[in-house]
């Protein structure tokens, strides 16, 4: 059947729309431009070195110090090398205490930021200082250059990299210094916020029956994670053009991180189906998790809450009623504060049990 001259214009319309790159307008995120070659230039996003002497933080008093320096974990001449940057608190480095260790994973969809972002940089600045605890901050790929599950290998990596760091101490070889000299191996966290709450939860059905030894898994914190669906929630559909994250920018986010085959119902977006892990037979820590009321994935959150609490794990839920998405890093706010005072609630209280 002959093509309509206004159908074949409609498809020549069409393909150029696929092949031209995508705006602000596509996708609500200003200065993030999509290019047809599965590439993305990035908005530029203000970095903070790090800082391996020690300062004093300008939050805070000038008594208060947090010391931070990158690792390579694994070179690559192919793809990017993966790194972390570290962040040790003065006070325990006086005394050569020895910290528990939290393994960080910074938000962005999957997509953006860094450990080197200033807004992560301060909050594992802050993090360190205010529950002592030597911060790990891992650097892993960025989709949609790297695909999941390229974030979850990574971060699978970084906890290998600091298991085998600690054996070998153990074992009278060498090790990253700081480590070496101030890390408590039975004292681990998994840690991550908005994306890197989700790598939290598939890193942890990875790891659930490995032996790390000598580094033992004390807890899990998950702020805000980044899950999804094709099925709307009421809670995004009320706030699906909310101006710290709209529902546009979640799925073009999602669109760029998962599979190029997938949909929002992979388990990778969606734990929450049947076809996701069982987690009744993943053995699991005390997990934390936080959740903004004005986040539009917080329905979903609190689905995943009751989805560990029905599986018999020991879970916490503190919801922040007021609170949008990642409002632990954007400027000071009694939510923030109330936070971190969780934080070290819970960070001190798996510290001082056997578990």
């Amino acid at each position: 059947m002959k093509t309509s001259p206004s159908a074949a214009a409609q498809a020549e319309e069409e393909e150029r729309r696929k092949l031209a790159p995508l705006t602000q307008a596509d996708h609500g995120i200003s200065g993030l431009v999509f290019n047809s070659d599965d590439a993305v230039t990035r908005p530029t996003v203000p970095t903070l070195p790090a800082s391996p002497h020690f300062h004093p933080q300008s939050s805070s008093s000038s008594s208060s110090f947090v010391a931070s320096k990158d690792v390579t974990i694994q070179p690559s001449s192919s793809s990017p090398s993966l790194w972390a940057r570290m962040f040790l608190p003065r006070a325990a480095a006086a005394t050569l205490q020895k910290l528990p260790i939290v393994l960080y994973f910074h938000g962005g969809g999957f997509v953006g930021y860094s450990c080197a972002s200033s807004v992560y940089h301060t909050f594992c600045e802050r993090l360190a200082k205010s529950t002592d605890t030597i911060v790990v901050s891992v650097e892993y790929r960025l989709a949609p250059e790297h695909r999941l599950p390229a974030a979850y290998e990574d971060a699978a990596m970084a906890l290998k990299w600091v298991q085998m760091e600690l054996a070998s101490v153990e074992a009278g070889g060498s090790c990253e210094p700081w480590l070496a000299s101030h890390a408590d191996p039975s004292r681990c966290f998994l840690m991550g916020d908005s994306a890197g709450g989700n790598i939290v939860h598939h890193l942890s059905l990875r790891v659930a029956h490995m032996d790390l030894k000598p580094l033992k898994i004390s807890g899990h914190i998950l702020l805000q994670p980044f899950f999804g669906g094709t099925a709307r929630t009421s809670q995004e559909l009320i706030l699906a053009n909310d101006k710290i994250l709209s529902l546009k920018t979640v799925d073009f986010l999602w669109k760029l991180a998962l599979p190029k085959d997938a949909d929002r119902d992979h388990p990778m977006c969606n734990p929450l189906l049947s076809r996701s892990s069982n987690l009744k037979n993943i053995r699991l820590p005390k997990t934390l998790i936080a959740v903004g009321g004005r986040d539009p994935m917080c329905e979903r959150q609190l689905q995943y809450f009751k989805l560990l609490k029905d599986a018999g794990k020991d879970i916490k839920l503190v919801v922040y009623e007021e609170a949008h998405h990642a409002f632990q890093l954007f400027g000071s706010n009694q939510e923030a504060d109330l936070l971190f005072d969780e934080l070290d609630t819970f960070l001190q209280t798996r510290m001082a049990s056997k578990i």
